[in-house]
Formats: C-alpha cells, sequence, structure tokens
C-alpha cells in the first residue's frame, strides 16, 4: 500500500506522478522506445566498452553531437547550478589542459583531447532539453528504467552462458570479456541501469511490501555476484540497501535491516562455497589492490614533488602524446582507479569541490523539491547518487560524469513539470 502524502504535497503532485492514481495516462510506446535508444548513451553504458565499435564511437561522440541543445539549454532554461556548472567547465578546459601540457609536454591542444571524459557533464543541459522536448510521463521513464535496468540483467547471464572462454582475455585486449587470476572469467558489463533498477525494486518494496520486487533485487544481485564479480560495486549496493532501510519511513526498517544483513552475511558464503575461486576469500590478496596502492603512491609521490598541485592539479597524460606514465614515473597508473586521490591529482583541490558542489546540489534540489513526493523513481536515482559517493573510494566519479549530470536533469525535469500541472491545478481550483 503506498505511503499516504500529506494534504499539502498531494495538492502539488501532478496525477501522473502519484502511483496509486487509477487514471494515469497511457503509455505511448514511442516516447518509451526513444527513452530506451536515448538512456543508455546520455549515461554513457558504452563510452568505454570498445568491443562495440559503433557504438563506443557514437557514445564518445555524443557530447559533441548534442553541444548544440546544451547551448540552447544553457541559454533558454535558467537551470539551476549552471554557474558551477560553468564554472567546473571552464576550469576542465582550460586551467586543466594547460597545466597538463606545462607538467607533462605536448600542445595544449593534446592536452585538452585528454579532457573529454569530462565532456558529459554538459548532459545536465542537454538531456534536460531532450526530455523538455520529449516531455515523457512518469510512467514513461519508469518504464524505460525499469526495461533498461531487465534487459541489462538478462544481456549479462546470456552473455555468460553462450560466449566461449576463448573470447575472455587477459589484459586491454577485450573491455566487455576480461580474465584475471584471482576471479577468472568475468563479463565488465556498465552497472548503471541494473543498480538503478535494484534501487527501484527495493524502494517499490518498502513502500508496496511486493515479496515480488525482492524476487527480482536477488536475481539481479546473484546476476552481479557470478557473472560481473566487481567486489566494491556490490559492497556498495548491500550498504546501500542497509542505509536506506535505517533511514527509511515507517515501521518496516528493522525487518528489512534484518533481511539486509541476512542478505549480506548469506550471499557471499554461498558463493564462495559454489564457486572454488575465493571469490571474496582473496580479497585481502588482491593483485588490483595491490597495483591500486601501488598507483596511489605514485601519484602521492608527484603531489610531493608539486605541492601546489593539491590546490589546482597537475593535469594528467594525454592520449594522444608520445609519453606515457610509464615513460614519466616508471610505471603505467590509471587516475580511475584511485577514486578522488586521482581526481585530486587532475584537478585539485579546486576541481574537488567543484565537483562536489555539483553532485551536492543534486542532491539538495531532490530534497528541497521531490523529497516529499516519495516516489520510487525518483528515490532510485537519489539513492544512485549516493552509491555513486559512496563507492567513489574506489570509483572514479569522473569516469562517467553524465551518470550523475544527467541524474540532476532528471530531477530538475520532474521537479518543473510538477510545478506547471499545480499552478494549471490552482488555477483550475480560483
Amino acid at each position: 500500500m503506498q505511503t499516504a502524502l500529506s494534504p499539502q504535497a498531494a495538492a502539488w503532485t501532478p496525477p501522473d506522478l502519484l502511483p496509486q492514481q487509477r487514471t494515469a495516462p497511457a503509455l505511448r510506446p514511442s516516447r518509451v522506445a526513444a527513452l530506451v535508444v536515448i538512456l543508455p548513451f546520455i549515461f554513457e553504458s558504452f563510452h568505454y566498452i570498445y568491443d562495440v565499435g559503433p557504438l563506443y564511437a557514437l557514445s564518445k561522440a555524443m557530447p559533441i553531437l548534442l553541444s548544440p541543445l546544451a547551448i540552447y539549454g544553457l541559454l533558454r532554461y535558467r537551470l539551476p547550478a549552471t554557474g558551477w556548472f560553468l564554472a567546473f567547465g571552464l576550469y576542465a578546459i582550460l586551467v586543466t589542459p594547460f597545466l597538463s601540457a606545462l607538467n607533462f609536454g605536448g600542445t595544449f591542444a593534446m592536452a585538452l583531447a585528454a579532457q573529454t571524459h569530462a565532456l558529459p557533464v554538459s548532459y545536465f543541459f542537454s538531456f534536460f532539453v531532450i526530455l523538455w522536448a520529449l516531455a515523457p510521463t512518469h510512467r514513461e521513464l519508469t518504464a524505460a528504467v525499469r526495461m533498461l535496468g531487465i534487459a541489462s540483467v538478462v544481456i549479462l547471464a546470456v552473455l555468460w552462458v553462450t560466449v566461449p572462454a576463448a573470447m575472455y582475455h587477459l589484459g586491454d585486449l577485450s573491455k566487455l570479456f576480461v580474465y584475471d587470476e584471482e576471479r577468472h572469467y568475468r563479463i565488465y558489463m556498465p552497472l548503471f541501469f541494473i543498480t538503478v533498477y535494484v534501487f527501484l525494486e527495493y524502494r517499490e518494496f518498502l513502500q508496496m511490501r511486493r515479496p515480488l520486487n525482492l524476487l527480482w533485487i536477488a536475481l539481479s544481485m546473484v546476476a552481479l555476484i557470478m557473472f560481473d564479480k566487481e567486489r566494491a560495486a556490490i559492497a556498495g549496493l548491500f550498504a546501500m540497501f542497509l542505509i536506506v532501510a535505517l533511514t527509511s519511513q515507517g515501521r518496516w526498517p528493522r525487518r528489512i535491516l534484518v533481511f539486509g544483513v541476512a542478505a549480506l552475511i548469506a550471499i557471499p558464503i554461498a558463493y564462495a562455497v559454489a564457486d572454488a575461486v575465493g571469490y571474496f576469500t582473496t580479497l585481502p590478496e588482491s593483485g588490483s589492490l595491490t597495483e591500486r596502492q601501488l598507483e596511489f603512491d605514485i601519484a602521492q609521490h608527484a603531489l610531493a614533488q608539486q605541492p601546489s598541485g593539491y590546490f589546482i592539479g597537475l593535469g594528467t597524460v594525454s592520449p594522444l602524446s608520445e609519453r606515457t606514465y610509464e615513460d614519466i614515473f616508471g610505471h603505467d597508473i590509471s587516475l580511475a582507479d584511485i577514486g578522488w586521490f586521482g581526481i585530486l591529482y587532475e584537478y585539485g583541490g579546486f576541481g574537488v569541490a567543484l565537483i562536489l558542489m555539483l553532485i551536492g546540489q543534486a542532491l539538495a534540489y531532490y530534497r528541497r523539491y521531490l523529497a516529499y513526493l516519495r516516489d520510487p523513481l525518483l528515490q532510485a536515482f537519489q539513492d544512485q547518487l549516493w552509491y555513486t559517493l559512496l563507492t567513489s573510494i574506489i570509483y572514479d566519479v569522473m569516469l562517467a560524469p553524465g551518470e550523475w549530470a544527467a541524474s540532476f536533469a532528471l530531477f530538475v525535469y520532474v521537479g518543473r513539470q510538477v510545478g506547471i500541472q499545480a499552478a494549471r491545478a490552482g488555477a483550475l481550483r480560483r
């Protein structure tokens, strides 16, 4: 049963955003199909999967292709936090490339190429324009996200069953089918839609108490544990389950907490027994952990040599440069492997503060304008933002900035739709 909203909150809620509303508009297949096509590019599902060449190339080009929409959105709609987005954009485009060229050699244009990974931040503007033009309803947004989440889980399972062992590679020959000595065969799929889908099911379960939601969560988690095997991502999901349970309203949090603790204990043990690889027991001896520690030490030493880097950053080596980190430090490093310290290395404390401010602005917007709706879809995207911060000790939030920038755009779109429909309802009452 849906938790009842206060009369004041209900008055500001468009009918389509009330899950219990019987007269919600029908789904428009064309809108849902458009969202299913667009969302994977906006949320960078193919941005690093070079195994699927055309989709990978299109994902890389998408920020440039959508730049006219981003400029239009910037100039036309007066979106919140515009000043913060502009500040970060100018810093990433002007200051950081200059520091890169100064510290690692090469031209400014070559150094600018290293900032292509930051371009999806512009999706805050371009995705808002797309949503405003498509005008999807709440049901259509939910349907698209659910379809993408289920499809991601199904594709993960199908690939695991059908792809032969010869397709898996040690090293960088494949970004999708990976083999390593600790976890053996695994499929490195983008997890955004799976995690959002899991949070959506979890939030619906907390509100409506349907056991079927738990079944979908369990199936998704089994797929992640058995096929994807990203330990930090899976641990982060369990942690979010507990956090959401503890902070949710009503009498159910204690029961959900018991469920979460039981799952946290039972699932890893069951998998460790079923799989002789020692999926969790090898973590203290993890080669990836050792590699991250080495990369952290190298970056820390470099910053110690140039203390100003703690404030403004050192930039990064351009992919177009003939010099590599291995040439400079004697060992190759990936800044994305060391989380916030990698961002500190590249952008400095000033850049870190700007990024945290942008994500914080998204969370603040949700709390101020949307939290009262207690809608599972919006809650799932909010949970995803907190999940991003929770796992950012390991994962670089700038590896796929389109995820949190587009989530912010979604919040603003829904917030403005709510305001417009509430204003219309008020005008009708008068």
